[in-house]
Parts: structure tokens; sequence; C-alpha cells
């Protein structure tokens, strides 16, 4: 289920400081591939997409399994119009790779926020890096 995403070393975008919040978050298309960095404890990366119709969005985050345990990464899917968190990203380990999935269920077409967060980093802790493709499925 979760193989359908390139390697993470074909990386295509890199987030754009400052997206700290949803007002600064950076778009993302479909198909696309982003990578960024959470520098903190109080870092979110946030990230947007548009869409147009009903259908699934799926996010697959790739990261190590110690560093999701340990930093306690998390991503959250918010429905811009109204704030509400829709769906939250959980664990997965398949063949080898490990990281948070999302999938969720779109019923009302517009704007869809996701952030990225890790509540264990502190300012002498160093950086994590991260990187997730996003696609949406719409309805036939």
């Amino acid at each position: 289920q979760y193989d359908n995403r390139p390697d993470a070393g074909e990386w295509v975008r890199a987030e754009k400081e400052s997206n700290d919040t949803s007002a600064t978050a950076d778009y993302v298309a479909i198909g696309d591939t982003m990578y960024g960095e959470l520098s903190n404890g109080s870092d979110i990366d946030w990230f947007y997409m548009a869409c147009n119709t009903p259908g699934t969005i799926k996010i697959v985050l790739v990261s190590d399994t110690a560093i999701l345990n340990t930093y306690e990464i998390m991503m959250s899917l918010l429905r811009d119009d109204t704030g509400n968190t829709v769906a939250n990203g959980e664990v997965f380990s398949q063949n080898g790779v490990s990281g948070l999935a999302l999938e969720c269920r779109v019923d009302f077409p517009g704007y869809y926020s996701l952030a990225i967060a890790s509540n264990k980093l502190n300012a002498n802790g160093g950086s994590r890096m991260s990187s997730f493709y996003y696609y949406f499925v719409p309805d036939k």
C-alpha cells in the first residue's frame, strides 16, 4: 500500500522557510515530494494543497523508526475553512521502510493544510529531516 512513492533520495522540492504557520504554508501539488527540517520542538512545518473535487488524500512521510519514536514526529491534516483536524498520520513499517502514513476521504472541495511537528526536539538537540509524498485520488 505504501510502496507507490519515489525513493527518499528522489526529492523534488525543499520546504521554504518560514513555513511555521498555516498562513505561510508551502503549496504542495499532486504528486509532489517535499522535504523539510524540524529544527526544534516549537518548529511546525506547514504545507497546503487544493482539492477541487471529492476524493482521497494520501500522504506518506518517510523516516527512520528510531527518529519517529525518539522525537515523536507527528503529522496532521486540517480543513482550512474550519480549522478542524480531519486525519492524523499513523506509524507504519513495511518492507524495511518506516514512516507516517495518512489517508483521508475528502468530501468537500477546498484547501487542506498539513502540519508536521515534533515535541521532543530542543534548541540544542539538533534537527531532523523528513520527506513526504502527496497524492490525491479523485472520485470517478
